[in-house]
């Protein structure tokens, strides 16, 4: 299975800002960033499947995709923490969940761990064919968990940039 991977664009966020479930708008250079993306995207897909918040179907609908939402590429949970500034959640919180990557579930939300039974449950019941993923920075990390084997720790610290494009060649069931 060929497998392309696409974050969002970039959202209208005020920095320091906690979220993944919330459904917030796009910045005003969505267009632009769009267009950058639809430029670049290996064209074309058997199938496409989008996270069911907006700033996902919003870039499936620009590019002109005919698209599945699914709620198993949604972002992770952060529950109570949602919409609070990092700085307001607190030191000690913030440090419980570090010494426990996988298994720390937030206040009210899910783990990693949880994120990626659901990615993996996603990914197995794909079809063997070229698929589209319009979806979110943590479930590209746990893609990268998943798929190529990278450890929760490096997994949770990669860096995935708005619009950053991941293509997998899928060539056997992930974990």
């Amino acid at each position: 299975m060929e497998l392309c991977v696409v974050r969002h664009t970039k959202l209208r966020v005020e920095s320091g800002l906690c979220y993944g479930r919330l459904d917030l708008e796009l910045e005003e250079g969505f267009c632009q960033q769009a267009e950058r993306i639809s430029q670049s995207l290996p064209l074309p897909f058997d199938l496409t499947y989008c996270s069911p918040l907006k700033r996902c179907t919003q870039l499936a609908d620009y590019l002109g995709l005919s698209y599945q939402r699914d709620p198993r590429i949604r972002e992770i949970d952060f529950g109570q923490w949602e919409g609070k500034r990092w700085d307001q959640i607190g030191k000690e919180a913030i440090d419980a969940w570090h010494a426990d990557l996988y298994t720390y579930r937030f206040p009210g939300g899910e783990s990693f761990g949880d994120l990626c039974d659901r990615v993996n449950h996603f990914l197995t019941s794909l079809p063997n064919k070229n698929i589209l993923l319009i979806t979110h920075a943590g479930v590209i990390k746990a893609l990268h968990h998943l798929v190529e084997g990278v450890s929760i720790e490096a997994a949770a610290e990669l860096s995935v940039d708005y619009g950053e494009m991941l293509q997998l060649n899928i060539q056997c069931s992930p974990r």
